[in-house]
């Protein structure tokens, strides 16, 4: 990476900033809100420790992702200017994964391991599994996750089968059974997977205490980035490499916390100070990114949430844009997505570039109708931070199995359709009763046969996007005259290249969008169906999502919702209703808004 040798470029903080960067010592969780500076007051931190003479060897940062951690250096490294090159190569930044390796390629004995081990990716995992013999409802990726999940939650396999006793499950034994398996041959291979590098590393601290004090010893202060998102494996990591000083700086925002399904607890952020004892916690609650109708609309939905940390933001900005937050409800998705594509072309139009809007889902299901609503409409967009609609595995498994019933020969689409899963003879069975049907009959029977036995072990999010694909997947085929023309139609969507840098609006899932801005950010999809997801357990985190995409804007959101969806009645979300009713003055406009449902 190239780094600045300019001049250097100070920060300036405000008073919440500068009191938070001045902690004078012992653990610290700053709580900072959209748009109130977190990068720069991390940033700040890592440097006045570094002027404090504190070596920058001596100074562990963790980030969420490997790409945040590429921008944290940048941003240190224009900071210093011309300073920075000198000590470039003694940061020690990255995610808990890939600092764990560094580590345990020092302490690779006594964690068992060979100096040379390899590092096993999701293509490798799922190649052990095929090797065992492993078959599995929804395809190999599906239970490596299922895995990653246990291994997050610090579950061994004994573990994993225990719960699946409890429960009651088989198909969650079977998968504990397999996860017994895999880890076996991973030991016998003497590979490790990415949860494996911080497990790993906190059995050689355990095992060998010398090593635990002497990296406490050097890492004399630690800083994490997005602490809302941490799982239980990365704070067990964090509580054995503190030292005495117990110099811990996290920083984040429970309010942003929408990673449940991966792990992440935000309870840890809520209960800081039972696993820090002592501790200081800081806010940001100036946000300098959004109007203030946008700020106060956001923090209304929010506040309906129990599990969080008292707050008040506050915009930094006067307010400049009329109807800065808007929710409209349209007659069905198509009409909602035209909307869109419209008001895009509009403002297109009126001299906004593409990088400067974008349309948020909650899942991918709903990619394809606004992709051809912007077609329609000519506006340039490009669907990113979310799976290609057809490459998803339950819509190919509606796909291989419309394939199936009409052409037994068809081998490549039927492939697809017995990957969805074991359940090879109940397939055959189906595509042999369908056998001659037309397309309006195949389609909407082959969804349901692939909606009524989703793999099991998938998390919420998942299987959401699972029912929801699969669905959609028949709406699409029933666009078509023929079986003959889908099946060509899904060929060339699916050979078709995606150019994440192709200039366009982005239409992304909001998980994708967490961390971005742009001026203007429609939301799509705003039903009691999808937001909160029907068939979440977790009401606040679906909250919370809205909340992340809510807060991307800063200028304007519109929120919309569709009265037919999926082919289905539909009604605006709970969340419209908490927005409109809590937001004070009249900072929402919802033109021909319903009556809010009754609680019971």
């Amino acid at each position: 990476m190239e780094l600045s040798s300019a001049s250097p470029q100070p920060l300036r903080l405000d008073p919440e900033q500068e009191k938070a960067v001045a902690h004078s010592g012992g653990p610290a969780l700053v709580i900072a809100g959209p748009g109130a500076g977190k990068t720069r007051t991390l940033v700040a931190r890592y440097l006045r420790l570094v002027e404090s003479g504190i070596p920058r060897e001596s100074i562990l940062v963790s980030t969420f992702t490997s790409r945040a951690a590429d921008q944290l250096r940048e941003r240190i490294a224009a900071a210093q200017g011309a300073q920075a090159g000198e000590g470039a190569s003694r940061m020690v930044v990255g995610t808990f994964h890939s600092i764990c390796a560094r580590l345990l390629r020092r302490f690779h004995a006594a964690a068992g391991l060979s100096s040379d081990f390899t590092i096993v990716d999701t293509a490798e995992q799922n190649a052990i599994l095929s090797r065992l013999g492993i078959r599995w409802d929804g395809g190999e990726n599906d239970l490596v996750d299922l895995i990653s999940r246990w291994k997050d939650m610090m579950k061994s396999p004994g573990d994993a089968a225990a719960e699946a006793s409890v429960r009651g499950d088989r198909n969650l034994a079977e998968a504990a059974a397999h996860y017994e398996a895999y880890e076996f041959e991973k030991e016998r291979q003497g590979v490790v997977d990415f949860a494996d590098l911080i497990s790993r590393m906190i059995e050689a601290m355990r095992r060998e205490p010398r090593i635990r004090h002497m990296l406490q010893g050097r890492f004399l202060h630690l800083l994490v980035d997005e602490f809302q998102d941490t799982n239980l494996l990365q704070l067990t990591f964090l509580r054995f490499i503190v030292g005495r000083s117990r110099s811990v700086f996290c920083i984040g925002d429970d309010d942003q916390a929408i990673y449940g399904w991966r792990g992440g607890n935000v309870d840890f952020t809520v209960n800081f100070g039972r696993h820090f004892p002592g501790s200081t916690i800081y806010r940001l609650s100036t946000n300098w990114r959004s109007e203030p109708a946008v700020v106060a609309a956001s923090s209304a939905l929010v506040s309906a949430n129990t599990r969080r940390m008292n707050k008040n933001l506050v915009a930094a900005r006067r307010a400049s844009v009329p109807d800065a937050v808007t929710i409209r409800g349209f007659a069905n998705d198509t009409e909602e997505a035209e909307w869109i594509a419209g008001a895009c072309r509009t403002l297109l139009s009126r001299g906004a570039t593409t990088g400067e809007l974008v349309v948020l889902f909650r899942t991918a299901s709903l990619s394809p109708v606004l992709e051809r609503a912007f077609t329609r409409f000519g506006v340039p967009a490009t669907v990113q931070g979310a799976p290609r609609f057809w490459d998803l595995q339950e819509t190919m498994a509606v796909v291989g199995l419309i394939a199936m019933a009409t052409n037994p020969a068809d081998s490549e689409l039927l492939y697809l359709a017995f990957k969805a899963g074991r359940r090879r003879d109940q397939l055959v069975e189906w595509a042999r009763n369908m056998a001659g049907m037309p397309l309006k009959n195949l389609a909407p029977s082959a969804a349901r046969a692939i909606e009524e036995y989703p793999p099991p072990g998938l998390s919420a999010e998942r299987l959401g996007l699972w029912l929801d694909a699969a669905g959609q997947a028949s709406n699409e085929a029933l666009r078509f005259p023929d079986v003959a023309s889908f099946l060509a139609f899904v060929r060339r969507e699916r050979a078709a290249p995606r150019d994440a840098n192709r200039e366009g609006i982005p239409l992304m899932s909001i998980h994708g969008a967490k961390g971005l801005e742009w001026s203007g950010v429609f939301v799509c999809g705003c039903e009691a169906h999808l937001m909160p997801h029907h068939r979440t357990s977790d009401l606040e985190e679906e909250r919370r999502v809205l909340y992340v995409a809510m807060t991307r804007p800063k200028k304007f959101v519109s929120l919309s919702y569709a009265r037919e969806r999926f082919s289905k009645g539909q009604s605006p979300s709970i969340f419209l209703h908490d927005i409109a009713d809590r937001s004070a003055g009249k900072t929402v406009t919802w033109n021909g808004r319903p009556a809010r449902p009754s609680q019971g």
